[in-house]
């Protein structure tokens, strides 16, 4: 880790210096120091490593608690190494921080800066995520089970100017990107904790860049064969989020900028996929003290605004000065409404004709609420309009980024959709871009090499699968977060120039056509152009038209629930040409293991194979030399068809406080186990057991299907084997017969 930061609000310094660091406080340097926008007074540092505390003492916070502990480059390393010769780790600091001061009462960020990933260049980079949990935010569920190629998640962190090279594979339970799987937010500003509205409007922070993880200059690059993203929750199906996008899964109010994806060959997800982003996302401003500053100021805005409105004090593009104490504010009238910008925030006020009634819009929210006759409105009765579901504050923002597919081009499947079959489901969404952007901001972003996107109906799009915006503004539609210099492209071939490309109105739809060596077509598409292609149905029946005529185009198909933009080559995920699958790597730090259990099917057709299959785990230590059973633990699992991964291969990854990796001995020495298995017999099978790791965490169950059976007569009739060994037979009697006739004829004649 190069950065840590974390903001403790029940601790004071001196207890993060003892009890989370386990450093003695006289080493420490102490003087004053202040950071913005807390009441923090006073400094401890000791090199890269510093923690701010000693907090103002107030009628909210009368025993002054709360600190900030920051550590930088050298100091993350001075605190890995005391760590490490204790047998400690930074997930074990974590833990101290909550079992001493709880969930809710500390957060943490992290910055990485000029940071490389590479896997070796054979067999490439392999990320995978096997354990899934939900958690519920105010009813905003959140889901573990991320995996990205740089990192799993991202919560409030910044990572700039760092890359991750030869990446194979990436597949999670939930959130699952090529960088990172889960760009998301650990909390929700409260403004009244940010100190005093002038302090926030003087330092220049606007509402939308308080929170949400940003991501800058980043990039991910596949191995030759290109990399693939899959998101399939394997262990909970009612408790999922697959989201699986190129660079990130769920970008989850995060800020993503000139990042680049390339050598892409397909993401996949039994949900939401996209091919830079899988899901975008807004929030709301939450936690507003109905006495904080910023409500405040609000009813003395609205006030002032409607005394003038009800006087008819104002005059159309008259600008009116709005003093709150703190500092001043100019109001524009446009003749029915009164415009402002308050925090960040674009306020708009305006009184029914009568007079009785004042609208407030804050943000993409509307109040309506009755005024009096002097024509205000009480104080409190605003207070109880303003909640947290009122004001929107922030949304995801993805600016100048592009992604690049294979030669071949990269596939995007949605709602379980594959090379053959389309997706299903309300969540089964796919985007050449974005799978579903709900209120995002998209600029600037370009994608090449994009083949197939493939979803369920009315769920697919070239750049995006689905966009939602609920929004009260006039002028604040789809088209504004999506339309700003977005593009895509078509690529056909074949030996004639077809220049244009016309829809079903005879519109030019190509923003630009070009001819490459490779492709003798190429269409760049601009999303969202007026009369050209707004949605996908745009493209349905369109023409590639030239010198010799008009061709179709198909990029429409299947109704709408898949798209072809370059030569519909299938995809799957890609392998290590030629080498033996590796074993699971364990985390040596941690008491409990994932036994990974493989069923692998061979020489048979899917009809001929059992609904499920039973196995029986156990476990064994050796001591001086001599293996030690574990007679406590022997677990029986169960593999059906639910858990192939494909056709010929069921799947299941073992996890739990049962497996153990290894037993204490009365000498308090660790013993380490290994795990066996053995199957209940598979009639018509011959079975074969393979373990590989160093401790058999790794274990391929395959069953053969018998030849001598398959010749057997089914019930009333032949086995299909024989009939085919019987005709083979036949055949080669008949062949050797006229041999025979042939080469006595020749015999004979020879005597003539």
């Amino acid at each position: 880790m190069d950065y840590i930061s974390i903001v403790f609000d029940t601790a004071t310094a001196k207890e993060v210096i003892q009890y989370v660091l386990h450093l003695p406080t006289d080493i420490f340097n102490v003087y004053p120091a202040t950071v913005k926008f807390k009441t923090y007074r006073t400094r401890w540092e000791i090199g890269d490593i510093y923690v701010s505390g000693d907090a103002k003492k107030t009628e909210d916070n009368p025993q002054g608690l709360g600190c900030y502990l920051v550590m930088t480059g050298r100091g993350c390393d001075d605190i890995f190494r005391i760590l490490d010769e204790n047998g400690l780790t930074f997930g074990d600091m974590f833990e101290r921080c909550e079992r001493r001061y709880g969930t809710g009462n500390y957060h943490f960020t992290s910055y990485v800066y000029h940071s490389d990933v590479s896997g070796s260049a054979e067999a490439g980079l392999e990320v995978q995520a096997r354990d899934s949990k939900k958690s519920e935010y105010v009813n905003d569920p959140v889901y573990s089970g991320s995996a990205g190629g740089f990192g799993g998640a991202l919560l409030n962190g910044s990572v700039k100017d760092s890359k991750v090279t030869n990446l194979r594979k990436v597949n999670g339970m939930n959130y699952t990107g090529g960088f990172i799987g889960h760009l998301g937010k650990s909390g929700t500003v409260d403004l009244d904790n940010l100190g005093a509205l002038g302090d926030l409007l003087s330092a220049g922070a606007g509402v939308m860049d308080v929170f949400g993880s940003h991501v800058d200059r980043c990039s991910v690059e596949g191995v030759n064969e290109g990399f693939t993203v899959h998101s399939n929750n394997t262990i909970d199906q009612k408790n999922k989020s697959e989201i699986a996008g190129g660079f990130t899964g769920y970008a989850d109010l995060g800020r993503l900028s000139e990042n680049k994806v390339t050598g892409l060959k397909q993401v996949t997800s039994g949900q939401i996929a996209g091919g830079f982003a899988g899901k975008t996302t807004f929030a709301y401003l939450a936690n507003i003290n109905l006495d904080s500053e910023l409500v405040k100021g609000l009813v003395t805005v609205v006030n002032q605004i409607l005394k003038a409105l009800w006087l008819d004090e104002l005059q159309k593009g008259q600008v009116i000065k709005i003093d709150l104490g703190i500092i001043e504010i100019d109001a524009l009238y446009d003749g029915k409404l009164v415009s402002l910008n308050l925090l960040g925030l674009d306020i708009k006020v305006g009184l029914a004709e009568d007079k009785s009634l004042a609208t407030i819009y804050i943000g993409d929210s509307k109040i309506e609420i009755n005024c009096s006759e002097s024509g205000t409105i009480d104080e409190e009765s605003l207070k109880n309009e303003i909640n947290i579901s009122l004001i929107k504050a922030n949304r995801t923002k993805i600016d100048k980024c592009t992604v690049t597919g294979i030669a071949d081009g990269y596939d995007v499947y949605g709602g379980g959709a594959g090379n053959n079959a389309n997706g299903t489901g309300q969540y089964g969404i796919a985007g050449g871009f974005v799978g579903w952007n709900n209120e995002g901001l998209l600029e600037n972003n370009n994608m090449f090499f994009a083949d197939v996107i493939r979803g369920a109906k009315d769920l697919t799009g070239l750049f995006t699968g689905k966009s939602s915006l609920n929004s009260n503004w006039e002028f604040n539609d789809v088209k504004g977060i999506e339309g700003n210099e977005n593009y895509y492209r078509i690529y056909r071939n074949g030996d004639t120039a077809y220049e244009k490309l016309f829809g079903k109105s005879g519109k030019e739809l190509q923003h630009n056509y070009e001819t490459s060596d490779a492709w003798k077509n190429v269409y760049t598409i601009r999303h969202m152009t007026k009369d050209k292609v707004v949605k996908f149905t745009d493209l349905k029946d369109a023409m590639m038209s030239g010198s010799a005529g008009q061709i179709p185009v198909n990029v429409y198909q299947e109704d709408g629930a898949m798209a072809v933009l370059m030569n519909n080559t299938a995809s799957s995920p890609t392998e290590p040409g030629g080498n033996e699958e590796a074993p699971d790597v364990q985390d040596p730090c941690k008491d409990l293991i994932e036994l990974r259990l493989k069923k692998v099917w061979k020489r048979d057709e899917e009809k001929d194979r059992p609904n499920e299959v039973i196995f029986n785990i156990t476990r064994s230590y050796e001591k001086d030399g001599k293996p030690v059973v574990d007679t406590n633990f022997n677990k029986e699992v169960i593999l059906t068809k639910k858990d192939a991964q494909t056709s010929d291969i069921w799947e299941k990854v073992l996890t739990g406080a049962e497996y153990t990796a290894y037993h204490v001995g009365t000498d308090g020495k660790k013993y380490y186990y290994t795990y066996h298995v053995s199957e209940m017999k598979v009639d018509g099978y011959t079975t074969e057991i393979t373990y590989k790791g160093d401790r058999q965490y790794s274990i391929t169950v395959t069953n053969t299907k018998n030849w001598f059976d398959s010749l057997l007569p089914e019930t009333g009739g032949m086995g299909k084997a024989l009939l085919y060994t019987l005709g083979v037979l036949l055949l080669c009697l008949v062949t050797a017969t006229e041999y025979r006739k042939r080469k006595s004829t020749r015999s004979q004649s020879s005597y003539k």
